[in-house]
This record gives C-alpha cells, sequence and structure tokens, in this order.
C-alpha cells in the first residue's frame, strides 16, 4: 500500500480514526498484535479487554532456507516511502564501502520514491553497490533472505515488522531501529541490533561490524532462527489460538 499524500490527506487519516474507534468501541474483546499497538488502542478506546496474539504468518519457505551467502550483501525489503526510510539505509551503505569496496546493497520493493532514490544513489557514487530489484513471491523472497548477509530496516512507524520475522526465519541477522514494537521482536546483541532512528552512521557502523565479522553474524542470525521457531511457528499459533478461545472472557491473555 503507497503512502497517503496531498490536500485530502488530513480527511482520510480522520475518517479512518473515526472507523478504528468506532469498531474498538463496539467490541467485546480486542486483538492486539503486539503491545506496543495494545497500548495505542488502549488510548482510544480506555478499558476494552484486549489479547496480545500476533497474526499467523508462513514461514515455512524461511525456516526452509539454508545459507547460501557468499559475499557481503545487506537486503533493505519494504515500500520505497516516507516511513520505511530508504534513504537510510543508502546513506549508510556509502559509509560501508569505504571499508568493504565490494560490498552490495539489495533493495527489494517499489514505491513513490524510487527515482529520488535512484538519483540519491548516483550522487553517492554507489551505482556498482546498490540495486533496485521489485517485490517477490514468499518462495524467492526467502531465497533472496538466504544469498544475503543482513536485513537493514531503519523504519520510523511500524505496527508489526513482518521482515524482521523473516531475515531471523531464514537466520539472518537484523539491523533496525528501536520504534514501536521493533524491541519486542529484536534484543539488541541477540538476533539483530537496534540503532535510534534517523541515523544512517549507526546503521553503517552495524552493518561494518557484521560485514568484518561473519561467525558473529551468523551466530545471531541462527539465535533468530531459534526464536522465531520458537515463538512463530504453525505449532506455536495453534497451541496459542486453542489457548484465546479457551481463555476468552476469564482475563487478559498475552502471547509473550
Amino acid at each position: 500500500m503507497h503512502e497517503m499524500s496531498g490536500p485530502f490527506q488530513w480527511l482520510a487519516k480522520g475518517a479512518l480514526h473515526y472507523v478504528v474507534k468506532n469498531s474498538f468501541s463496539h467490541a467485546d474483546w480486542i486483538r492486539a498484535v503486539t503491545a506496543y499497538m495494545k497500548q495505542k488502542i488502549e488510548q482510544l478506546v480506555p478499558g476494552k479487554p484486549i489479547i496480545i496474539f500476533p497474526g499467523y504468518m508462513d514461514l515455512k519457505p524461511f525456516l526452509a532456507q539454508q545459507n547460501k551467502n557468499k559475499e557481503k550483501i545487506a537486503l533493505f525489503v519494504g515500500t520505497l516511502g516516507k516511513r520505511k526510510a530508504p534513504e537510510d539505509t543508502i546513506l549508510a551503505m556509502a559509509e560501508v564501502v569505504k571499508c568493504h569496496p565490494a560490498a552490495r546493497l539489495v533493495i527489494r520493493g517499489g514505491g513513490p520514491r524510487k527515482k529520488e532514490l535512484e538519483e540519491l544513489v548516483g550522487k553517492l557514487g554507489l551505482t556498482q553497490n546498490v540495486a533496485f530489484q521489485g517485490f517477490l513471491s514468499l518462495a524467492e523472497l526467502a531465497k533472496e533472505y538466504a544469498a544475503s548477509t543482513l536485513l537493514v530496516f531503519p523504519t520510523l512507524s511500524e505496527g508489526f515488522g513482518r521482515v524482521i520475522v523473516e531475515a531471523n526465519a531464514c537466520g539472518k541477522p537484523v539491523i533496525t531501529t528501536a520504534i514501536g514494537p521493533i524491541p519486542e521482536l529484536v534484543t539488541d546483541g541477540v538476533n539483530g541490533f537496534l540503532v535510534k532512528p534517523r541515523n544512517p552512521k549507526a546503521l553503517a557502523e552495524k552493518m561494518i561490524y557484521l560485514f568484518d565479522h561473519p561467525d558473529k553474524a551468523a551466530s545471531i542470525g541462527l539465535k533468530g532462527r531459534e526464536l522465531v521457531r520458537r515463538r512463530y511457528s504453525e505449532q506455536s499459533f495453534y497451541d496459542h489460538y486453542h489457548s484465546l478461545l479457551a481463555t476468552v472472557g476469564q482475563g487478559n491473555y498475552e502471547f509473550y
């Protein structure tokens, strides 16, 4: 979905806020995919019982992948809009190539800012290091993760952060921002690294560190895969959904 823009943006957001609040007001129970979203909902409709329960994700194509990384490749996956801050990854890459001239950044996604970002790549002299490629099927995307060294995800706003789970499922470390629900998905230094938003320098430092220490990158990635297997597997989803149905009406239920 593209980000809204133009003179009617404020009207669309206002209407969406009204619809969401009205829907929540008439619900007996509300399900939030993260604790962060639970807090946001509580601000809209105080006092409503809320359960925390992530949605089902088909992670089989990702968990089945074996490491196929033979080069220093950073991967960005997401819409090329303001909210994902893809320019921060490109600016970070300008620092990375000073230490690793052969390193590459693969940008998977499309959106309204593609031309602007391509111009930034040219201005920074990164045309040999940065490749813009489109969206992929889940199976093809899983192969893309497997061929990469790490995922860079400098997002500014998220409700969940599915690509983080996908990358970890493939055994890849994630460098992302400590905003919204992201710290619920990534523990700094365990299955990835957290940096402040709008900080290309910090992104670059973590990218260089993982490129310099492939064994550490692999170790962090494997910890991420173990976490995903435990928290987001199909069996885990079924078990928690069964518990959810048995628990609703008796009190709050938390997935984590």
